[in-house]
C-alpha cells in the first residue's frame, strides 16, 4: 500500500519537519503533496522534506511559509508541473526561483492565491519568464492592476485557465486585453472583481474557446452583460451569483444558450423559483442553481 500511494494530504496537523521527512521517506511513490494548515513546518522543512520526484505541490495556510520557503521547495523539487501557494506575506521575491531551470521549463500550472504582497511588477516578470504556463491563478492578489494583465496577455499565449478573483484593481481594460490576446483561454474566473462593468463583459463575448465563466458578486453587471454572454457559443458553465442588478428578464434570455450544462444564479434577488422553473423547462440539459 505504501509503495502504491501517489498523493498525500496533511491537513490541520502539528507535524514537524522531522516527522514529515520520515513520513514522505516511507512513501516512495508519492508525487503529489498537499500541506494545509501545517503551522510547524519551517523553511528548513521545505529544504529537507520534499523529494525531487514531486510533480505537484499545494501549500495553504501554513503560517511559517516565506519567500525562502518557496525557493527551498523549488530547489528540492525542481520538476514540479503544478505549484499552488496560499501565503499572505510572500512577496515578488518568491517568484524568482520559479524562473530558474529546470523548474521554469517544467511548470505548467501556478496558483498564487491570496499572496497579498505580490505586485504587478512581479507578475510582469512572471509573464516574461513563464510564458508557457497553461493555468494561472492570482486570486486574492489584491495589489495587481491592469498593467499585470496586459503583460499576461502579451506574453502568456498558451494560457487555458486564468483566475483573477478578488482582484479589485483590475478594470475593463484588463478584460479587453484578455479577450484580444488570450485566444486559447477556456476557463476565466472574475469573482468579486468590483471594478469591471458590462463594457468589459462585452469584450469577453468575442472569445472563441471559453467554456467556463465566473462573474460572482461583480456588483456593476446588469442585463447588458447577459446579452453579451449570449455570444459565447462554447460556454458550458456560467456563474453570475450574487449580482443584484440582473433582472428576471435578463436570466430568461439564457434559454438561447443551448450548450449550457450548468448555470449558477444563487443570491440573485431576481432568480426566483419561477425563473428556475422556466430555465429548467427550456434548458433540460442544464443544471440551474438558484
Amino acid at each position: 500500500l505504501q509503495a502504491s500511494l501517489v498523493e498525500l494530504t496533511v491537513l490541520n496537523s502539528t507535524i514537524t519537519d522531522q516527522s514529515l521527512a520520515a513520513l514522505i521517506g516511507s512513501l516512495p511513490g508519492v508525487a503529489s503533496l498537499r500541506l494545509i494548515a501545517c503551522n510547524d513546518i519551517s523553511e528548513l522543512g521545505f529544504w529537507s522534506c520534499l523529494p525531487a520526484r514531486l510533480t505537484s505541490l499545494h501549500v495553504t495556510d501554513c503560517v511559517s511559509v516565506t519567500d525562502l520557503s518557496v525557493a527551498a521547495a523549488v530547489q528540492a523539487a525542481p520538476r514540479l508541473t503544478n505549484f499552488e501557494l496560499q501565503a499572505y506575506h510572500v512577496t515578488d521575491a518568491c517568484l524568482m526561483p520559479l524562473f530558474d531551470q529546470p523548474a521554469a521549463e517544467c511548470l505548467r500550472g501556478l496558483a498564487l492565491n491570496s499572496c497579498w504582497e505580490v505586485t504587478s511588477q512581479g507578475v510582469v516578470l512572471l509573464a516574461a519568464n513563464l510564458a508557457w504556463l497553461q493555468r494561472l491563478s492570482l486570486s486574492g492578489c489584491s495589489k495587481i492592476t491592469d498593467d499585470a494583465i496586459d503583460a499576461i496577455g502579451e506574453r502568456m499565449k498558451q494560457l487555458r485557465e486564468l483566475d483573477l478573483s478578488w482582484c479589485a484593481r483590475i478594470t475593463d481594460v484588463s478584460l479587453e486585453c484578455i479577450a484580444c490576446d488570450l485566444c486559447q483561454l477556456e476557463v476565466l474566473q472574475l469573482d468579486r472583481c468590483s471594478s469591471i462593468s458590462d463594457i468589459g463583459v462585452g469584450y469577453l463575448s468575442t472569445m472563441p474557446k471559453l467554456r467556463s465563466l465566473c462573474l460572482r458578486w461583480c456588483s456593476s453587471l446588469s442585463d447588458t452583460s447577459i446579452r453579451h454572454i449570449l455570444n459565447l457559443r462554447t460556454l458550458s458553465f456560467l456563474s453570475v451569483a450574487g449580482n443584484s442588478r440582473i433582472s428576471g428578464d435578463g436570466f430568461c434570455h439564457l434559454i438561447r444558450m443551448r450548450q449550457l450544462r450548468a448555470v449558477e444564479l444563487t443570491n440573485c434577488p431576481s432568480a426566483t423559483a419561477t425563473i428556475r422553473k422556466f430555465l429548467n423547462a427550456h434548458l433540460p440539459s442544464c443544471r440551474v442553481f438558484c
